[in-house]
């Protein structure tokens, strides 16, 4: 049975999703990662052998980007000969409003706002959200987990961001995932995007935990099996 999760906000994700995507990958799930952000930017950090193939076979899991619409995507699928209930996990970065209708949020297992601690990120994904239920009201109350990006240790807390979104028409999760703020970390993302890889080795322990953290509360699963599958990540180079 496919299970559907959205992460959104205006944050960058890549690097979080690619790393997401590779560990449920290496433990034998078909994984697709579907690009709807505004200016398509998963293309600037997966190898593509044709421009013109829209869905993209990549360290184990596929990556979809170039389309317009949740309806276009589906319908690509389908003339391929294949469906995309055929996927065990579908991972949506979504910030195009327009990209699915109510029904790809309700269908949603889950539904991750993914920001860091800077107002104007907080803000605009804000906004974001309350066009998002202006559109499609019959999402107002729908439940959204948290993730903070480059967490700092600083007077600002998680609890008081999620106060200023706080008048939004949704319940909001108790437990945000934070995420710190690493060097190494971010010389692995500009490596991995310019080598259009994913290279797990040079991530600190502090943040190779924060990926665990992130698969146990997506993916349900046991410490032990996210550590595992890091571990595989890790060795494996393809």
């Amino acid at each position: 049975m496919m299970r559907s999760w959205i992460f959104t906000g205006i944050s960058d994700k890549r690097d979080l999703l690619l790393y997401l995507s590779r560990l449920l990958a290496v433990s034998g799930l078909r994984v697709l990662l579907v690009d709807a952000t505004e200016r398509q930017t998963y293309r600037y950090s997966i190898s593509k052998l044709d421009k013109h193939i829209p869905v993209t076979e990549f360290y184990g899991f596929e990556v979809a980007d170039g389309f317009f619409s949740d309806e276009g995507l589906r319908e690509y699928l389908e003339q391929q000969g294949t469906d995309i209930k055929s996927y065990d996990i579908v991972i949506y970065d979504l910030e195009k409003l327009s990209f699915g209708s109510t029904e790809i949020w309700l269908e949603a297992e889950s539904v991750w706002w993914v920001s860091s601690m800077d107002r104007f990120e907080v803000e605009r994904s804000t906004e974001w959200f309350a066009r998002l239920l202006q559109m499609y009201p019959k999402l107002q109350g729908i439940f959204i987990r948290t993730v903070f990006l480059h967490h700092l240790d600083c007077r600002i807390s998680p609890e008081y961001v999620q106060m200023l979104a706080s008048g939004l028409p949704v319940k909001w999760s108790e437990e945000p995932l934070t995420i710190a703020t690493d060097e190494l970390a971010y010389a692995a993302k500009i490596e991995n995007g310019h080598d259009r890889a994913i290279s797990l080795r040079r991530l600190t322990r502090t943040y190779k935990k924060s990926i665990s953290q992130l698969v146990v509360q997506v993916a349900g699963w046991k410490g032990a099996q996210a550590k595992r599958a890091l571990k595989l990540a890790e060795r494996r180079k393809a």
